[in-house]
């Protein structure tokens, strides 16, 4: 998907986004304000919240490590597609975006790459070693769920220079540790 793509949301969320990024270009439009538009795709790293799906896995597996749950483990579907970005650099995206973007444009922070949700719970079992029972919440599926949903970075990597450099592997494990630490910790 690239900038050029319309903006379609198809959930409340997505309209709240569309609305952000509609807002700020006209913004810019009608009283130049210089406004830099940053379309973020899915990240995720040590830190992110459990509400999202790479996180929720990796805090899931750190309680039943710990011993804090039996070894079953909640997912909703797994086999959606999406855009995976470590966000250390999305940090980094957003300081190039300020150095060098150019006011009014709208920009896909993105790696590029579909991703299956399946992946990412693979690559954290992996790093884990343990066995778990996956069961399928229906609390955590979403209807109107798009397939497969990635971006176009290249303008973004025209303009800045940036891409991202953490591997997806590194980014889980990095998340999955954090998990660990914030799971033992917690009183």
């Amino acid at each position: 998907m690239s900038e050029s793509a319309p903006l379609r949301p198809l959930s409340p969320y997505a309209v709240t986004k569309a609305t952000q990024d509609l807002q700020a270009g006209q913004y810019h439009s009608a009283y130049g304000l210089p406004t830099i538009r940053l379309r973020l795709f899915n990240h995720t790293g040590p830190g992110r919240p459990p509400q999202f799906v790479a996180s929720s896995f990796a805090k899931q597996l750190a309680e039943i490590e710990a011993g804090l749950h039996e070894p079953v483990l909640h997912v909703g579907n797994l086999d959606v597609a999406r855009d995976f970005t470590d966000v250390r650099d999305i940090a980094r995206a957003w300081r190039l975006a300020a150095l060098h973007g150019r006011a009014g444009e709208a920009y896909n922070v993105c790696s590029g790459r579909p991703t299956p949700i399946r992946r990412i719970l693979d690559i954290l079992l992996e790093e884990t070693g343990i066995k778990v029972e996956i069961q399928t919440d229906p609390t955590l599926m979403r209807t109107g769920e798009i397939e497969s949903l990635y971006g176009d970075p290249s303008l973004f990597t025209k303009v800045t220079g940036w891409q991202p450099e953490i591997p997806l592997e590194q980014t889980l494990g990095d998340l999955l540790q954090w998990w660990r630490k914030a799971v033992n910790t917690d009183p």
